[in-house]
């Protein structure tokens, strides 16, 4: 789940992310489409440009449907939340593969927010489950002990099956 913090300098408060499905998305010029900005360079094929051609036709920034950043697992650096800039950030400044970190900064993270939603989802409908259950006993009549009372009278049925086992085992006795 992303995180609010600091304030970036054209949009306001910062968001921050560990999560890939938070990778940043961009608007694509030539067609309008939204496309994860480590995606751009392949979705150029599409309309037979490169990243220079695209730029010289729609310039050099990209139109963000949303910026996300991210702080490197390793140095804090907050940064653009996509793998073009992690790749550049890891691999500078931390001569690690961009793989190696997903792994170890992202998908683990991921995981555990993805749990940790999971289960508030799973908390939150046995909770409503709970509460259905109790609301349709709520009309459910109880006897003496508070016990609920379904169909039939049980405590007097327990009173016969009593009643019906001492005449056996006076019966046997005997």
């Amino acid at each position: 789940m992303p995180v609010t913090a600091s304030m970036d300098a054209d949009d306001g408060p910062m968001v921050f992310s560990s999560n890939p499905k938070d990778y940043n998305r961009v608007t694509c010029l030539a067609c309008m489409a939204m496309v994860k900005v480590h995606h751009m360079r392949k979705h150029m094929v599409d309309h037979g440009l490169d990243m220079a051609e695209y730029k010289a036709m729609y310039g050099e920034e990209y139109q963000y449907v949303r910026r996300v950043h991210h702080k490197c697992g390793i140095c804090k650096q907050a940064m653009l939340f996509d793998l073009d800039t992690l790749y550049s950030h890891v691999s500078s400044f931390h001569q690690v593969k961009v793989k190696e970190y997903v792994d170890l900064y992202l998908g683990p993270i991921a995981d555990m927010e993805s749990a940790l939603n999971n289960q508030t989802d799973m908390e939150s409908a046995l909770n409503n489950q709970t509460k259905s259950q109790t609301s349709s006993f709520e009309n459910v009549p109880v006897d003496e002990d508070g016990a609920p009372i379904i169909g039939l009278n049980l405590k007097r049925t327990l009173e016969i099956a009593e009643d019906q086992m001492v005449k056996k085992s006076k019966l046997s006795n005997s």
